[in-house]
């Protein structure tokens, strides 16, 4: 039995999509919002970021990517998390064009803010 309404999972499709428009849209302030002041973001290779503060530093310090898009976006909700998948296709700080599949998890709190997250690439970035 699910702990959250199919109402709340809508929500959660929402606040991901909204997730991926305000990053590709460089929209940082819409960005943080969404997410929890305890955020633990959780990276393959990577320590865990943990808090709103290391996230921020995250986002505007420590990102290697310049610009791009998410694209063919796909949503499944378990019981307390929404997963994702697609294709990022962009340009790196370096002026590397790149293109890599992602897949996500995202754990929502009680009032739908994203209080964890966890991304895993299922292959290497490759150029293009």
């Amino acid at each position: 039995m699910s702990l959250y309404s199919t109402n709340e999972n809508k929500n959660w499709i929402k606040a991901t999509r909204a997730y991926y428009r305000y990053i590709d849209a460089k929209n940082l302030d819409g960005l943080y919002q969404l997410f929890t002041d305890d955020i633990v973001y959780i990276r393959a290779g990577t320590p865990a970021i943990i808090g709103m503060q290391q996230f921020q530093n995250f986002y505007e310090k420590g990102r290697i990517i310049h610009s791009g898009k998410h694209k063919r976006l796909t949503f499944e909700t378990k019981k307390q998390s929404l997963h994702t998948s697609g294709v990022f296709v962009g340009i790196l700080k370096n002026g590397d064009s790149v293109e890599v599949k992602f897949s996500e998890i995202f754990y929502f709190d009680k009032q739908g803010k994203i209080c964890k997250r966890i991304t895993r690439f299922p292959a290497r970035m490759r150029k293009i």
